[in-house]
């Protein structure tokens, strides 16, 4: 935003004196831009916010966003405790958010929500963030989704595998294979197959490119004003508990990831 130019259509929001005086003191500057960066900002187009319809689809909600809510005996969330969620993320209310019934009272034990306000924030640095659009996630029922979770299960299985056995491990092998029937799957290809080399790589460009992990992950990496110690095979200790209460850690489309990848570590043999 520092590059954007003064226009002379803000000189009719400042006070008339400085208006009439010409100011063109650093001050003057500095608000100018900042009322140009603004209006630039509000009068850009609104992006679709699309859902996957789940929470239309199924009653229960079983396809939303619900960890640490109370749930029934059958493991569904507690409707009540999801809509006094619903409600405290439409109004973004720190007094909403603590009247959100979590599933552990006791106060000592139970884990926070994170971050639960962030979408009713307002930043004072570029685009509002509803002004910004993602791809909605998968549906819970889609093959993409069951997709995610094939390939997250065969991550569990092949995760005391060295990356640089994938290629003649038979698990890793399987794996691929396995991959490869899906009919719908994200992961890189090379001639319609996933193949051992690129086996759990991403679908950004330069993702397959390389060693499986960066060098560089192998040292401490800064987290605020802290260092974590790379600790875990599946989530960085920022987060000792494993999958946090966040709809969207480390992306927007991660609530079936967070949850996936949650159920794995649980029923995981060994948790490094």
């Amino acid at each position: 935003m520092g590059s954007v130019a003064a226009s002379g259509a803000a000189a009719a929001d400042l006070p008339e004196a400085a208006a009439a005086a010409g100011d063109r003191s650093r001050e003057h500057q500095a608000y100018q831009l900042r009322v140009d960066a603004a209006r630039l900002e509000r009068d850009a187009p609104r992006l679709n916010h699309d859902t996957n319809g789940d929470e239309d689809a199924f009653p229960n909600r079983i396809g939303n966003y619900s960890k640490g809510l109370p749930t029934t005996p059958r493991g569904e969330v507690d409707l009540g405790a999801y809509n006094v969620l619903v409600h405290a993320m439409t109004h973004g209310l720190q007094s909403d958010i603590e009247n959100v019934p979590m599933r552990v009272s006791d106060s000592q034990r139970q884990r926070k929500l994170v971050n639960p306000c962030a979408g009713a924030a307002f930043d004072l640095q570029g685009a509002d963030s509803h002004h910004l659009a993602i791809a909605a996630a998968p549906g819970v029922a889609s093959a993409e989704a069951a997709g995610e979770m094939v390939e997250l299960y065969w991550q569990a299985l092949a995760r005391d595998i060295p990356f640089t056995e994938y290629n003649s491990n038979l698990t890793t092998q399987t794996a691929a294979a396995d991959l490869s029937r899906l009919s719908v799957f994200r992961g890189p290809k090379a001639n319609g197959s996933v193949r051992t080399a690129t086996l759990f790589r991403g679908f950004t460009a330069g993702d397959a490119a390389g060693p499986y992990t960066s060098h560089l992950l192998l040292k401490p990496v800064p987290f605020g004003a802290q260092y974590v110690e790379n600790g875990s095979s599946l989530l960085p200790l920022a987060f000792p508990e494993g999958s946090p209460l966040h709809p969207s850690y480390g992306a927007g489309h991660a609530t079936v990831a967070g949850a996936s990848v949650t159920s794995s570590r649980r029923f995981s043999m060994r948790v490094t």
